[in-house]
């Protein structure tokens, strides 16, 4: 990473290794410019909330987000991001969430370093893999089933052999 990010012109001076504990210390408070990272979910816009909603005025639930690393306070971020949460209808949602992606990459430069497929293997008999939909408004089990994997790893909520 250090030799292909020097090829672009960005200088990475790496610190003394330390421990798990004192990384994460270090990234929530600041203390560090960058940092390698792989808990993104992704998939549905919602599950950005946490990482990228602004740091220095409350959110929905009355806190800032310690794991915004990138200490992003964009209001219109955050519009899409509440708007995006509270909309229940799933193609008025893709949109408020592609304006929020859009805006993100216009305004801020994240440096995605590397992805990693995640998968599943199974055998034909075995059912329900990602689980049970999800429930709609009344509480119900829906028609919109889970994401596949989230942040690396499988919930076995619903599975079944067959």
């Amino acid at each position: 990473m250090k030799s292909q990010l020097q090829k672009i012109g960005v200088t990475v001076n790496l610190p003394q290794p330390v421990d798990q504990p004192t990384i994460i210390s270090q990234a929530i408070g600041g203390q560090v410019d960058s940092f390698g990272w792989r808990n993104y979910p992704g998939l549905v816009g919602d599950s950005m909330y946490v990482w990228f909603y602004g740091t220095t005025q409350p959110n929905s639930q009355g806190g800032a987000n310690p794991v915004n690393f990138n200490h992003i306070n964009d209001p219109q971020l955050n519009q899409d991001l509440d708007q995006g949460r509270a909309q229940p209808d799933p193609a008025q949602r893709k949109t408020l969430y592609e304006d929020y992606n859009k805006r993100l990459t216009s305004q801020f430069s994240p440096f995605w370093g590397w992805y990693t497929p995640w998968f599943i293997v199974t055998k034909p008999n075995i059912q329900g893999v990602v689980g049970p939909n999800l429930p709609d408004a009344s509480g119900k089990t829906g028609s919109d089933p889970p994401a596949d994997v989230l942040a690396g790893y499988h919930q076995l909520l619903g599975i079944w052999k067959g």
